[in-house]
């Protein structure tokens, strides 16, 4: 994965959020690279080592709230 690399959003999504993501380049814990065409990709490997962990959405319906008539 080192030579592997992820757009921005992508990364901000991973790290949780644009703040960290850029908190993270500036200490230099995360590789950037920009490209000729304006856009910016993180080393995949750098991303990765600093994932949060977010809970997942439940997209089931609660049954046990329903009045029952």
């Amino acid at each position: 994965m080192d030579k592997s690399t992820f757009p921005k959003r992508e990364s901000e999504r991973i790290v949780g959020g644009p703040g960290r993501l850029k908190a993270l380049v500036n200490s230099q814990r995360v590789r950037v690279e920009y490209r000729p065409n304006g856009r910016s990709y993180y080393n995949a490997s750098d991303v990765l080592s600093f994932a949060k962990v977010r809970k997942g959405r439940n997209h089931e319906k609660n049954n046990s709230q329903r009045a029952i008539a």
